[in-house]
């Protein structure tokens, strides 16, 4: 057994007292001190599956409520196991703990001092002691912090045994009735933190989750939907063309801070595309960095950003754009059977996909949406980051208002996804709760939503006059669907051609658009299972017929299709009569021949010499 007290300076003191007082934490977690249970409970859940997928483990992460104990709760990962100098320095509040923290890459959005915060949040939240233990690799970390009245500050002390954990992590955090600080009391259950799981499980078809809550004799779980998942993790070599040039000079400052020089060769290599040492040589021949390392890139005792800028151009020209595929997606499949598991209705699913490069990074946006079985439903909405779910239901900014614009309300019985992978996220609070995308992003983001919602929006302009779509639009909109039936216009597209054919006498004879729709009735009527499908000819011969044609070029190209006159048109010398269908016009300017027209353009020649 051994016991570690840490003493420190009137300045560590200092920056500990302000890191440990409820308005930073706050700031750091993003959250006001109500919420920090679930957030905290997200940074755990983001560590757990990091882990797993650095050492290629199909993640399996378990939450439980302890059994007799309301204030606790515990995580549980199948990962490789916390090594315990890194607990060690999670201590250290003078330190990050991450030394990835400066890496640019698609990985999970985190707080990057998750222990730190968690040990602060349980001191701060009990207000005399905060506990944390952390059982791993055979050792149980038993983590204290406590103040010290005579000097008010606080005191850390960290036991280590011999713990029960051999395979993972199993970290329990200690919080006055955390348990139903994590449940919701109208739900009777552990609702908080199952919510959370089904976020994670949105985004993360590769994992398995549990949930246990003894308390209310309470049990969810979820295994992997699709385990062989393709995704960029953080073990990935990230991109020089991720960066500006500040990003990368406190990326080399941080190397620095932990008095880890690197030669310029090997700091080079650690980049996509630059691993190869005829790279590295031709990137520090051409900055003038061969035999150097990165301590040469500071003057006056800081990083010079003209040295880091002419190594930053230089790395992006020696190395390619990573191209918006390789980040990975979770897909259409996954989110269709997850929703399906929020009691919407199965066929109403929609999905779009936006892939774009902005500035050399590389976006991949996808959008879901599906429609309550029940229409006294509302909206919910689900926002993820990189695979990690967001705490604010739509943190993207100008995304609520595009939602409103496609005529999706608060009061609508819809649930909606939005998940941004990209390795450039621009947080705009230090707690990383809202978000701000490229104009360029933005936009395309509401083009696709557009296109998203087009049966939604058309549905809602057949609702009530207060604009709430209720059971029976619904179920008017989507009984086809649900019956396993056609609608209409596809069973027309499908029968199409049969009936151009019959009406053409196999395409030997001008087809009229009227006698088209007689050799399509019978056929949808058989299909869609109606009775009547038009209320007049013109829904066929003015709408599905023209947008056919319209939509499929290639094969109606030779399609001879007329349509009757719907007007005269007389000629004002000759009074002849022209019928305005297909035919008639067709018949008139046949005969136009070529003698006529000399003629009339000799006639209009003689009126301009003469006026």
């Amino acid at each position: 057994m051994t016991l570690h007290t840490l003493n420190r300076t009137a300045f560590e003191t200092s920056r500990l007292m302000e890191f440990f007082s409820e308005k930073e934490l706050t700031l750091q977690i993003g959250l006001t001190r109500d919420q920090w249970a679930q957030a905290l409970l997200k940074e755990l859940l983001d560590n757990s599956l990091d882990a797993c997928e650095a050492a290629g483990i199909a993640p399996a992460i378990h939450v439980q409520c302890e059994v007799g104990d309301p204030d606790s709760m515990s995580v549980t990962d199948n990962g490789p196991g916390i090594p315990r100098d890194i607990i060690t320095s999670s201590l250290n509040y003078a330190t990050r703990t991450s030394s990835n923290a400066m890496y640019v890459s698609p990985s999970r959005g985190q707080l990057g001092n998750a222990l730190k915060c968690l040990y602060a949040a349980a001191f701060v939240v009990d207000g005399s002691v905060g506990r944390i233990t952390i059982d791993t690799q055979g050792q149980l970390h038993q983590i204290e912090v406590r103040c010290d009245t005579i000097r008010q500050e606080p005191v850390i002390t960290h036991a280590v045994t011999e713990g029960d954990v051999k395979i993972g992590t199993k970290i329990t955090v200690h919080w006055p009735e955390l348990a139903s600080v994590l449940s919701s009391h109208k739900k009777g259950d552990f609702y908080i933190a199952k919510k959370m799981l089904w976020k994670f499980e949105a985004l993360n078809p590769h994992a398995g989750f549990r949930i246990v809550c003894p308390i209310d004799d309470y049990c969810y779980s979820v295994e992997p939907t699709l385990v062989d998942i393709y995704k960029w993790t953080a073990t990935m070599p990230t991109s020089a063309h991720w960066y500006s040039a500040e990003r990368l000079g406190q990326l080399i400052a941080a190397h620095l801070k932990r008095a880890d020089d690197l030669p310029m060769g090997k700091f080079v290599a650690q980049f996509r595309g630059l691993s190869a040492s005829a790279k590295q040589k031709t990137i520090t021949t051409m900055t003038g960095l061969t035999g150097k390392t990165l301590s040469c890139l500071v003057e006056d005792n800081d990083i010079s950003l003209s040295a880091v800028s002419e190594l930053l151009t230089v790395m992006q020209q020696q190395s390619d754009l990573v191209k918006p595929e390789k980040l990975g997606s979770v897909g259409s499949v996954h989110l269709k059977s997850w929703m399906h598991g929020y009691d919407v209705r199965e066929e109403s699913f929609k999905y779009r996909m936006v892939k774009t490069v902005v500035g050399g990074v590389p976006y991949v946006i996808e959008l879901a949406m599906a429609i309550f079985i029940s229409s006294e439903e509302r909206l919910v909405c689900s926002s993820g980051v990189n695979f990690t779910p967001m705490l604010i239901a739509c943190p993207f900014k100008g995304v609520e208002s595009f939602l409103s614009e496609n005529r999706i309300d608060a009061y609508d019985p819809i649930l909606f996804l939005i998940h941004v992978i990209s390795p450039s996220v621009a947080f705009t609070d230090r707690g990383k709760s809202q978000v701000t995308l490229p104009m360029q992003v933005l936009l395309e983001v509401r083009e696709a939503l557009e296109l998203l919602t087009k049966d939604w929006r058309k549905l809602k302009r057949q609702a009530d006059r207060d604009g709430r779509v209720n059971q029976r639009h619904i179920d008017k909109a989507l009984k086809d669907e649900s019956d396993g039936k056609m609608t209409i216009k596809d069973a027309a597209y499908q029968i199409m051609t049969v009936a151009y054919l019959k009406a053409s006498n196999n395409g030997t004879l001008p087809a009229n658009a009227r006698q088209i729709m007689y050799a399509a009735r019978p056929l949808i009527i058989e299909l869609t299972g109606k009775g009547s499908p038009w209320k007049d000819s013109r829904r066929f011969t003015a709408g599905l017929l023209p947008d056919f044609i319209t939509e499929n070029p290639k094969l109606t190209e030779t399609w001879d299709v007329v349509f009757d006159a719907r007007g005269h048109l007389y000629e004002p010398h000759t009074n002849r009569r022209v019928d305005l269908g297909t035919l008639g016009v067709r018949n008139y300017l046949k005969s136009w021949s070529e003698p006529v027209i000399a003629k009339l353009e000799g006639q209009l020649f003689n009126l301009q010499m003469l006026g």
